[in-house]
This record gives structure tokens, C-alpha cells and sequence, in this order.
């Protein structure tokens, strides 16, 4: 196990290193203790018990708005623990284990799981807020609802498994509360799917202009579709003239190839004119996939999220919004899903028929104030058609407001027992709001 405390020579560029956004918060805690097995995570739980200090879970550092990093207090790195393992079907995971590579480990077994669209992102958080990934809508609407069980450390420091048999509490805490969620997780057991062998994708680049008849059509297209297609509607600067662009993808992960260039082409007949783009859909795989990450090298970043079920509204609102973005590197994201559905019985609770992301990227510090003034305002501009947020992706420190949002009410509430229940010191605190 190893320790750094503030003031020691490498505190400060283990605390830097280890955020993903640039745009570095002013949070520093007493301690930064990086694990490597679930021995010394319980060992730490153990001594952060005994002197009485809350700690703060951190994978990978990816979570955009850096919920992880608190004043004060133990930071528990658990990106060491990257195991990942094949039994049958089932796949065992470490908190720290990155999306990429367990994708390319578990293909390698031709199986498959909706993993993080991000390579970087690790699968602790992701999971425990959710985790919405490559095909996730297909498989189980979130990642989360994939996983069997949970080896955590609870807030006492003891080692336990917890299932919907054993623990079934916090095993449902454990589906979705994301920062909220009471314990340390140092291994997820994972049901895994078919690896599809027939992805194939469909990318059209329209100028900005045309996004009402793009959120139209697709709202149109995503109503009745099978939910083995995705169906993404983006904002973005072109990388090279700098003109803003919607762009077009629709992804289909399965084996039935013949079928999807069908409905892709079928799908591309019905598409609005004057789309650039391949002349049909082109086959793909997750390396390629990844590969073209729209977050793909840090910069100093805010972002937001919303849940909705008007979300061709929602998408004209973001468009318009767009055309004052100040940052080429600024993206936005909708998702058109099919009608939103049953959930199991989870602390993941909310959802829409649209999900809206936006990602304020830029690289120049004297713009920082401008750049999230404009990510908060899309927010504002928002809240008539937003139904609820995602708790793995919304800036729950600076506006701490919008966490009791990620939940329905009585999800909230029982979360709140579970809290008490297992961690009635507040070792495992709630994060506290931004200061600034």
C-alpha cells in the first residue's frame, strides 16, 4: 500500500496527475493511499476508522467534474486493482479495470459487455453510477443491471460479498448510487453477452442548420427501432475549417449483417438531404470505436447532462444553444432511445426516451469562466424539457442541487436508510459542494 500525505515530496503530483479534467480543482486531501489488492483496501478503511477520517473513492480520475477529489480526509485510489478474469460466462472485474481493456479481453473470449464509451474509464465508477455503454440500451438499458454481484469493504473495514441474496440493500445501492453509494468495491462479477460479430455504423456530417429536421427524424426513427441499434445525434466543430456541425451516427452491434446494412440503408433512404458522409454503413469494431472517442486527450472540461422525454425539443434547444458555443473543442451529445421502460428494482432509477450530454472542452484558463457560464446556461435553457440528470456525468459539486435529480423520490429516500444502515459514521461521505 502506498501513502502520500499533504506536504510530502510526490503528494502533489500524485493529487495533479491523477485528474483527468485540466482544469484542476483547488481540493486537496490529508492523504492519497493507492491499493493494490482488496487487503490493503480494507486496511485502509480500517485505519481511516480509527482516526476518525471520511474517505473518498477514485478510479480512474475520468468522472468529469472530479467528484472523488475532496478537501481533507483519506483519497483511496483503487485503480490498481485491474484484474480481469474469465469463468465461463462471467466475467471478474477490478474496480480499476479501464473499458478498453476489458473489452479487448473479453472479445478475445468472443463475449462482450456495455462497457464505458470512453477507453480511460475505469469500471468502479461506471458501474456504481450506472453505466451507460456500447449497447447498453440492448443489454440490460445500463451496465449496472449486468452486475451478479460485489466483493466490497464496508465502512467498518471487513471484506463481504454482496448479491441480491446477500446484502441485497446495499446490492441495490450498489446499481446506480454512484458517489452515494457506502462501501468500496474491489470486485464486480459481471454477466457478459455474445460478442457482436456484424457492427456497423452509419455517419452523416450536416451543417448546424439542419438539426430541427435531424431531431425530428430520428426521434421519428427511434420510437419503433430495435433496440440493437443506437441512434446519436452530435454538435461539434468541424477540426479543420472550424464551422459547427451536427453529425449523424447510427450504430448497430449484432450478428445479423445482411439485416442491419437493410435497416441502415433504409434508414440512410428516409435521412433529411444534403448529408456528407460514406456512401452506406461501414463495418466497425469496439477498437475502432474507441478510437474515435469524441473526449479522447484531457483538456480543462465542464460538463452536464439531462434525462427527457420530449427529446427532439430538447435537441433544438442544444442546437441552438451551440451557435454561441465559445470552444471548437465543445461537444454535444443526444441519444434518441426507444420509449423508456421498466428498470429493476435499483438505485438506478432514472431515465428518458432522450439523453443529453454536453461537454465543454477548451484549453486556454483565462476562458474558464466564460466556458462553464455557457455549460450552465445550456442547463438553464434545459430545464423545461428535463426530466431528470445522470449521476455519473452531471456537475453535482457546483450545482449540488441537480443530485437529488440523478433520483427518483423514493429512491432517494431509501438510499438515505441504506446510508445510515451501513455506514452510520459517514465514513463514506456524500461530496460536499464546490466552494467556488
Amino acid at each position: 500500500m502506498n501513502r502520500h500525505l499533504r506536504g510530502e515530496a510526490g503528494y502533489e503530483e500524485l493529487r495533479s496527475n491523477g485528474i483527468w479534467n485540466q482544469l484542476k480543482p483547488e481540493r486537496y486531501p490529508d492523504m492519497i493511499v493507492r491499493a493494490e489488492n482488496a487487503d490493503e483496501v480494507a486496511q485502509a478503511v480500517r485505519e481511516a476508522a480509527a482516526a476518525g477520517m471520511p474517505v473518498a473513492i477514485k478510479g480512474s480520475g475520468h468522472n468529469y467534474t472530479s467528484t472523488y477529489l475532496r478537501e481533507g480526509g483519506m483519497q483511496l485510489d483503487l485503480s490498481g486493482l485491474d484484474t480481469i478474469r474469465m469463468d465461463g460466462e462471467l466475467a471478474l472485474v477490478g474496480p480499476g479495470a479501464r473499458s478498453a481493456d476489458v473489452c479487448s479481453a473479453l472479445n478475445a473470449e468472443g463475449r462482450m459487455f456495455p462497457t464505458g464509451h470512453h477507453a480511460g474509464v475505469t469500471l468502479g465508477g461506471f458501474l456504481l453510477g450506472g453505466g451507460m455503454g456500447w449497447n447498453g440500451e440492448h443489454w440490460g438499458q445500463f451496465g449496472c443491471f449486468n452486475v451478479l454481484a460485489l466483493d466490497v469493504v464496508l465502512a467498518s473495514g471487513e471484506q463481504t460479498t454482496i448479491s441480491a441474496d446477500m446484502h441485497p440493500d446495499l446490492f441495490w445501492a450498489a446499481r446506480g448510487a454512484g458517489p452515494l453509494f457506502c462501501a468500496a468495491v474491489t470486485r464486480f462479477y459481471l454477466r457478459t453477452y455474445p460478442l457482436p460479430t456484424a457492427v456497423h455504423a452509419l455517419r452523416r456530417v450536416y451543417p448546424l442548420d439542419a438539426a430541427p429536421a435531424l431531431s425530428a427524424w430520428l426521434e421519428g426513427e427511434g420510437k419503433n427501432r430495435r433496440k440493437d441499434f443506437e441512434l446519436i445525434l452530435m454538435f461539434e466543430s468541424d477540426p479543420e475549417s472550424g464551422t459547427l456541425q451536427c453529425v449523424v451516427l447510427v450504430l448497430y452491434h449484432g450478428s445479423d449483417g445482411e439485416m442491419a446494412l437493410r435497416e441502415l440503408s433504409a434508414m440512410l433512404e428516409a435521412a433529411p438531404e444534403g448529408g456528407e458522409g460514406p456512401p452506406g454503413p461501414i463495418p466497425l469494431d469496439y477498437e475502432a470505436l474507441y478510437a474515435q472517442s469524441l473526449t479522447g486527450d484531457a483538456r480543462r472540461t465542464g460538463a452536464d447532462t439531462i434525462w427527457t422525454d420530449e427529446t427532439a425539443r430538447a435537441s433544438d434547444i442544444m442546437a441552438s444553444h451551440f451557435a454561441s458555443v465559445p470552444s471548437p473543442g465543445t461537444v454535444g451529445i443526444v441519444n434518441f432511445r426507444a420509449r423508456a421502460g421498466y428498470l429493476p428494482d435499483a438505485a438506478c432509477s432514472m431515465i428518458g426516451s432522450g439523453f443529453l450530454q454536453w461537454i465543454g472542452q477548451w484549453t486556454d484558463a483565462a476562458t474558464d469562466a466564460e466556458n462553464l457560464a455557457w455549460v450552465d446556461d445550456l442547463a438553464v435553457a434545459l430545464e423545461p424539457v428535463t426530466k431528470g440528470c445522470y449521476v455519473n456525468e452531471t456537475d453535482i459539486l457546483r450545482r449540488p442541487d441537480r443530485l437529488r435529480r440523478c433520483f427518483s423520490d423514493n429512491v432517494w429516500k431509501k438510499l438515505e436508510k441504506v446510508r445510515r444502515d451501513y455506514d452510520p459514521e459517514g465514513r463514506f461521505p456524500m461530496p460536499p459542494p464546490d466552494p467556488r
